[in-house]
């Protein structure tokens, strides 16, 4: 009788893990949506803005680098050296200011264009209150070595037709978090190559 009841409780375990909450694909679905509604709570479930935020300092750092190279201007016109010495004495306070950053273009982003931030990114900025519009869906998803998914997203435009975002998810308590993306210092290396 103990080792019936033993076996019925681990087949519940099993068939629970197996069924552990949405997927990661569903997750980036619930987080485009809540992008799209603006709604802090649903956004917060689906995604770690700190830890996006936290993981894209780095990113930063090199692409103002890779702009000082290529004799591009920073923000305010100023030289790109001058940004990166100023991104770097900065550094232990950048991921909560792009924390902020990233909340404001998520749930107030007429406000942002308008604000002081938008010039930190030289006035061009991704419109992320927009992002459901180029959302074309999961292109794909793998597992990596530390066995988080990594998913890729489809914002293609008519005009470009391989324009793949990789996010990184990791398992949150009820659900799949984005914590960050992969390679973003490539991406944001290719739009600069795009500007020029």
């Amino acid at each position: 009788m103990f080792m019936k009841r033993l076996s019925a409780i681990a087949t519940v375990v099993v068939v629970a893990a197996c069924n552990w909450g949405p997927s990661p694909t569903d997750a980036v679905d619930a987080l485009i949506e809540a992008i799209a509604a603006r709604d802090s709570v649903a956004i917060a479930r689906h995604a770690d803005i700190a830890r996006v935020a936290e993981s894209s300092v780095d990113p930063l750092i090199e692409a103002a680098a890779m702009m000082s190279e290529l004799g591009m201007t920073g923000p305010g016109g100023q030289s790109g050296a001058m940004a990166v010495q100023m991104l770097e004495q900065f550094r232990p306070m950048l991921a909560p200011l792009m924390e902020q950053m990233f909340w404001q273009m998520l749930l107030d982003p007429e406000s942002f264009r308008r604000g002081p931030f938008a010039g930190i990114l030289g006035g061009e900025t991704f419109a992320f209150d927009r992002i459901s519009e180029a959302y074309r869906g999961v292109a794909y998803e793998r597992k990596d070595e530390n066995d988080r998914r990594i998913v890729g997203i489809d914002l293609s435009s008519e005009a470009d037709s391989s324009n793949v975002v990789e996010l990184v998810m990791e398992r949150g308590e009820d659900t799949w978090q984005m914590v960050g993306f992969v390679d973003l210092a490539g991406k944001i290396e290719e739009m600069i190559e795009t500007q020029r």
